[in-house]
């Protein structure tokens, strides 16, 4: 059993998955598009077997104390972690691996914009408090423009 990992190189994991269960937005090269000098790439990979629990995020060190603290947050865009497997039991350990790398790292806290469409949010729901903020519009653009005009656009997106 693998414990879990930090790695600043995860694409080679991304093969893992199939892609219906992963987007561009996990990729290594998006996620760095988002780094600053105080937002650092990283990605907490969890592996047994053929599994594999993948959740890529911008670390940023927290400057009230002299201590080394910090905090995470997902990139711009839909992100949060992605399973390849809906194994319950592989998915909770991931989860308590995570925790416990983050205790390890001294990260304290993190913000997480999860996928709409992955459904991702339910990897973590029963360990992290995982509020609802809003509803995300998706368009249908094979449609001719009429029809996306007239179905697909309405007053409230």
């Amino acid at each position: 059993m693998n414990d879990g990992f930090v790695t600043i190189y995860w694409n080679k994991y991304l093969d893992l998955f199939s892609e219906n269960q992963k987007d561009i937005y996990f990729t290594e090269e998006y996620v760095k598009l988002y780094e600053t000098d105080v937002d650092k790439a990283e990605c907490f990979i969890f592996i047994q077997n053929n599994n594999c629990f993948l959740f890529p995020y911008l670390k940023r060190k927290i400057n009230i104390t002299n201590e080394k603290i910090y905090d995470f947050e997902t990139q711009y865009g839909y992100g949060g972690p992605i399973a390849n497997t809906n194994d319950w039991d592989f998915i909770e350990n991931a989860q308590l691996s995570f925790i416990k790398s983050c205790e390890e790292n001294n990260i304290i806290a993190g913000f997480v914009r999860f996928h709409p469409l992955l459904n991702n949010y339910k990897l973590l729901e029963n360990k992290f408090s995982v509020i609802y903020d809003r509803k995300t519009i998706a368009i249908d653009l094979s449609l001719n423009e009429e029809d996306i005009w007239i179905n697909e656009l309405h007053s409230k997106h």
